[in-house]
């Protein structure tokens, strides 16, 4: 956070739909200043904004649109070196690109030194995982896996069928 400020600057890598849903409800939350769209191109990046307000508007709260619109600040990324710069000013980032873009974009991110939350998978590999992982440790960047399924019906559902029993016993086999 900002030393003279009680919001934070979040930005968002990814502009397809978990993305926009990570960029809409951080700019909903009241401590968040402003969310900065990360992307390689503007024009994606400036039509992903009125998708990011529908589901704002959509929130079982909803935020006052003009409110979040004016959080929300499109940055496209350099196309190579000094793209750590990008990441200047964030006090966190949602990693939400394709997975095959994880690596180097969490490298770079890395490099930075801002906490991250990463959908899930970390990568499209175990050996660049585990590569990933070492990395983070070694910087001591606090990063977090997301699984935004979780919260779907049919996933709830699930679990708590699970957990009544009818559905047997995990991990016993099926008799």
């Amino acid at each position: 956070m900002s030393e003279d400020t009680s919001e934070l600057t979040l930005g968002v890598l990814g502009a397809g739909r978990i993305g926009r849903i990570h960029a809409a409800h951080m700019a909903m939350h009241p401590q968040v200043g402003a969310v900065v769209l990360l992307g390689r191109d503007q024009g994606r990046l400036e039509s992903a904004i009125p998708e990011i307000l529908r589901i704002a508007e959509e929130a079982p709260r909803p935020s006052d649109q003009e409110q979040v619109a004016a959080k929300l600040r499109p940055r496209v990324l350099p196309e190579s070196a000094g793209r750590v710069g990008a990441y200047e000013g964030l006090d966190g980032l949602v990693v939400a690109a394709s997975t095959e873009a994880h690596g180097p974009l969490i490298t770079e991110a890395v490099a930075s030194g801002i906490p991250l939350l990463i959908e899930k998978p970390l990568a499209a590999s175990v050996e660049e995982q585990l590569e990933l992982i070492r990395l983070m440790e070694s910087r001591r960047i606090r990063a977090m896996m997301g699984y935004n399924r979780r919260f779907d019906d049919a996933h709830r559902q699930l679990r708590s069928r699970v957990l009544s029993g009818v559905l047997g016993t995990p991990g016993v086999p099926w008799r």
